[in-house]
């Protein structure tokens, strides 16, 4: 199980390589029909289980549209492992709202370069079926009426292990997969908006319907949150996107700006950084942030 769990928690690189190849790779999205709001989850069910025999469970809380894909066996030995050089340490990174201030605490620190191999990857069943499964969803997704005033904005996909209990769940912000979809942003940086998270549970074992989530409708807040925490992970694990000596402080504070600066800032009071290594706080309150944006 020990084993398990290292290959499945280096899957979230897997998973976002695969996403990115899936997006690119997959061509003009059929126009076949238009959908009402109502009609997305069952919409996608159908194609699913029509067009691919692939048995899923979709939800549509608010505006965002859940998909759970129940799998058995998804982590196998990559056929090439990759390999990145760790430069820095971090051992805990959270972002968090108290009311409408961005907390961000963090303890990131350089260490002896090493190499680490990640020896995961999808099996070829899982490749398959996820990329259909996107594919069934993208269809829809994009094809819904424009007459429509509340499309769903954000698309939380949760792929299951169902035989060794753990699941990677994906949570994309729609405009944001259009975008990508017709080359307005990059993979990469779509890679780095789409933020990835493994779970474990008992719960998720034999579970074929998704009993165990709990299917929320995601606020841009919590979206911002996590694609925060994704992006300052994501900057500490390259090491070729740093200066030998960067100051984390500063390069946390231009992430945090950064996501702001996309996505809006004007209910965000301030943005508050705790480096739990030095023990220093910095403050920026809601002029500044707009201050600092305008001038990027």
């Amino acid at each position: 199980m020990t084993k398990l769990k290292q290959y499945s928690k280096n899957l979230a690189r897997a998973a976002l390589l695969s996403l990115a190849f899936i997006l690119s790779s997959c061509g003009d999205i059929p126009k076949t029909s238009f959908y009402k709001t109502s009609q997305i989850p069952q919409a996608i069910c159908d194609i699913a289980k029509n067009k691919y025999q692939i048995n899923l469970k979709a939800i549509l809380k608010g505006k965002t549209l859940w998909i759970y894909l129940p799998l058995e066996n998804i982590v196998v030995e990559a056929k090439t492992p990759s390999v990145h050089k760790e430069i820095f340490k971090a051992d805990q990174i959270s972002a968090q709202f108290d009311q409408d201030l961005l907390q961000l605490a963090y303890k990131i620190q350089k260490v002896k370069p090493k190499e680490i191999a990640n020896s995961a990857d999808f099996s070829e069943d899982a490749k398959d079926k996820i990329g259909n499964v996107r594919m069934g969803t993208y269809d829809v997704l994009f094809n819904i009426d424009r007459s429509e005033e509340s499309p769903p904005l954000f698309l939380c996909m949760v792929i299951a292990d169902v035989k060794n209990g753990f699941e990677i769940k994906t949570t994309t912000y729609i405009p944001d997969l259009k975008k990508a979809f017709y080359n307005i942003i990059s993979g990469e940086e779509f890679r780095h908006r789409s933020c990835d998270d493994i779970i474990f549970g008992q719960e998720i074992n034999n579970d074929l319907s998704g009993t165990h989530l709990n299917c929320e409708d995601i606020t841009m807040k919590e979206f911002i949150r996590l694609q925060i925490n994704q992006r300052v992970r994501l900057k500490f694990e390259k090491e070729k996107t740093l200066s030998d000596n960067p100051d984390i402080d500063k390069e946390i504070m231009d992430t945090a700006l950064f996501v702001l600066e996309i996505y809006g800032h004007q209910n965000i009071s301030g943005i508050e950084l705790e480096n739990l290594i030095t023990s220093e706080k910095t403050l920026l309150r809601d002029s500044e942030i707009a201050d600092r944006i305008n001038a990027r």
